[in-house]
């Protein structure tokens, strides 16, 4: 009698037209994967590394990759990938909080852009603009001069000031929908503005929301890897994989060392790509007539 072996059940793509069209896009949902990997990672760090990532041991300082250690250890003697994973949590850190907080300004002044307009829209237009004139990484290098270097500081900081795109998708999506008739209905009966923004505008924004949130975690974190290597971000002992390049950084480590930056190297440039990956599914997902490269 032959086996019948049961099919996983299919997606009805008109029911989860969304879901749909982002598991068509392969990167994406090997982004996904990789992010969630991340997460765990960061997550239950403290459970999973096999060494502790501050466990100083000068008897076996800078040896290769071993069955001991399996990435090799580093200058003094600390287990690389104990510390490349607890570095994780510094990267979600960095994009879960920084990205919150720049998505929190962002979008009060987005909303209050399109939904005041007149001068409050050019005023704070004109503001957009000249925030998004410098570069991040140039306003992080030149506020954290004159903080104490650390993570915190440099959220603070990416958060004060990566609010700008967010708040011109914001603005964007609510022009388009400020004008609609149950926008017009809410007004007649009296509602208030703050009311209406949270209540009836606001939710049309959170799919691009979320689009941006993928694209803005990965700008964060290349953004906290560079400040980190130039000694403005996370100081040691605590595990950055930032801060992990910058102490591999003499010829030396770099022509015979190579375990003490090719895994750090790798894994900041995975988690981007699968951010960028994530987000470009998500848009074609979200909105599939506007088909973008994200990379």
């Amino acid at each position: 009698m032959p086996l019948s072996i049961p099919a996983f059940p299919m997606i009805d793509r008109k029911r989860h037209p969304v879901l749909s069209r982002f598991l068509k896009h392969r990167l994406a949902v090997l982004g996904l994967f990789w992010i969630a990997c991340v997460v765990i990672v960061a997550v239950a760090g403290d459970r999973l590394v096999p060494w502790a990532y501050d466990r100083i041991d000068l008897r076996h300082r800078n040896e290769p990759p071993s069955a001991t250690h399996l990435l090799g250890t580093d200058a003094l003697g600390r287990d690389v990938l104990s510390r490349l994973m607890m570095g994780a949590r510094v990267t979600l850190q960095v994009a879960a909080i920084s990205v919150a907080g720049s998505a929190l300004i962002g979008t009060a002044m987005g909303a209050a852009s399109a939904m005041l307009g007149s001068t409050a829209d050019i005023l704070l237009q004109r503001l957009t603009e000249i925030v998004m004139s410098v570069p991040l990484l140039v306003i992080a290098l030149v506020f954290m001069a004159f903080l104490e270097p650390g993570l915190w500081p440099l959220i603070a900081v990416l958060a004060a000031f990566g609010w700008t795109d967010t708040a011109r998708v914001v603005r964007g999506e609510l022009l388009s929908v400020r004008e609609e008739q149950y926008i017009e209905a809410a007004r007649a009966l009296g509602l208030g503005l703050p009311r209406i923004v949270l209540k009836h505008a606001l939710p049309a924004c959170f799919p691009s929301l979320m689009v941006n949130a993928t694209l803005k975690a990965a700008t964060f974190i290349l953004v906290e890897a560079s400040m980190s290597f130039l000694g403005f971000g996370v100081q040691p002992p605590t595990p950055s994989w930032g801060l992990m390049l910058a102490e591999a950084q003499e010829m030396e480590v770099l022509t015979k060392m190579p375990w003490l930056w090719i895994p750090p190297g790798v894994a900041i440039t995975l988690t981007v790509l699968a951010l960028n990956f994530l987000g470009d599914g998500l848009r074609d997902a979200i909105s599939p007539k506007e088909r973008h490269t994200v990379i």
